[in-house]
């Protein structure tokens, strides 16, 4: 399926997450207000039964997963190809933990993903290890099925948050672009191209962090002799693809990453997507030109260098993430360094000292975070921290 078709990436963004003021009459509002009652039940009526009917998991399965301490309750969301569950993992003598778990069945689906992109995807999510990716426990393969069981992220994903809270502040901002820096970043260094990145793979933790997830589409860019290969799929979401991408030609999947990347910084400070049109040529003549412009009037220079940097539409010239991770905007908030640190350039502060409340001007970082970056761990099946 192509992925270009995505909901959110062909239709306007949805109208809750948009600073407008309709005007309209008393009558329209309660002519409108009498419709969506109708509409709302006859929803909750077809969702029960969706619920009752939901044939993704047999008895059988369910047993065995029960065995293995794992218990799915409710559908959280439903993609093309898998659907997520809210899971409960007992363990003896210590405290429960709430997962994620995806199922893929392999009968129901595609056979290109099933044979191509799906083992792929096993393979790269057997071999990370980042606190700002998404924490994989384990991966369980049931006759047809597979289960992904995965962290759980309580304040769902990123377009979740920004339809239900507005456009975040730029200081806020800065801590999520340094955590998903620092994951694109580490993809890269292990020869991994995450190839989708966007609003909803992007997951936002009870503590307001933000983690990279959905790793469907990953490949390795080099091949078994070191050399690198530029990618000829396609995929992706259409409003986050770069113009190398529409062009049709093969392309550096790491550039195009640092460009959806992009795409996503603009989104949490402007609450709108840069590029309006929905048809590949009409786009790709939006980008060229660099037709865009920031919504917000508080938007700092240096967070708009750092943005048109990543839209560069010449991939020769469109930075990495090491060269992101150091321009003066990302580097500013010197407690922020601290508190997300960078593994390649350890700060020499002791960071168990750290707190926001030894700092007066970090307030409302406090809010938005409430617990620093190293209590922000959840004690995975097998004992370690992520």
């Amino acid at each position: 399926m192509n992925r270009f078709s995505d909901v959110h990436s062909t239709t306007p963004w949805p109208k809750g997450a948009l600073h407008v003021k309709m005007a309209t009459t008393k009558a329209k509002e309660e002519e409108k207000g009498s419709e969506a009652t109708n509409r709302t039940s006859t929803k909750r009526h077809h969702k029960k039964e969706e619920d009752e009917e939901d044939p993704s998991v047999t008895e059988a399965e369910v047993l065995r997963l029960k065995n293995r301490g794992y218990t799915l309750s409710k559908k959280l969301s439903q993609g093309c190809s898998a659907k997520i569950y809210l899971t409960n993992y007992t363990r003896t003598n210590k405290a429960d933990i709430i997962m994620a778990c995806k199922v893929i069945d392999k009968k129901n689906g595609e056979p290109k993903f099933i044979t191509k992109f799906l083992p792929r995807e096993v393979t790269v999510l057997s071999e990370l290890s980042n606190p700002h990716c998404v924490q994989i426990y384990s991966i369980l393969e049931i006759k047809s099925k597979c289960f992904v069981f995965m962290r759980y992220a309580e304040n769902g994903d990123l377009l979740d948050y920004l339809t239900k809270h507005g456009a975040v502040e730029e200081s806020h901002a800065r801590m999520w672009m340094r955590q998903l820096l620092l994951a694109v970043r580490y993809l890269h260094s292990k020869r991994i191209a995450h190839r989708d990145i966007k609003c909803e793979n992007v997951l936002i933790t009870d503590n307001l962090n933000a983690k990279l997830a959905d790793f469907g589409f990953a490949r390795y860019w080099v091949d078994p002799q070191g050399e690198e290969v530029l990618s000829e799929t396609y995929c992706g979401s259409l409003s986050y693809a770069a113009p190398e991408i529409l062009r049709g030609h093969p392309y550096s999947p790491k550039k195009c990453d640092i460009w959806s990347l992009g795409i996503v910084f603009f989104v949490m400070l402007n609450l709108a997507k840069p590029f309006s049109k929905n048809k590949a040529a009409q786009l790709l003549q939006q980008q060229l030109e660099k037709n865009y412009r920031f919504r917000s009037k508080t938007i700092s220079s240096g967070a708009k260098e750092l943005i048109r940097s990543m839209l560069e539409p010449n991939q020769d010239i469109r930075p990495l993430a090491e060269v992101l991770l150091n321009v003066p905007w990302m580097k500013e908030d010197e407690l922020l360094l601290k508190l997300v640190p960078d593994p390649l350039h350890p700060s020499p502060s002791n960071q168990k000292e750290i707190s926001y409340e030894q700092e007066g001007t970090y307030t409302k970082m406090k809010q938005l975070s409430r617990s620093s970056y190293q209590q922000n761990s959840a004690i995975n099946p097998y004992g370690t921290k992520s």
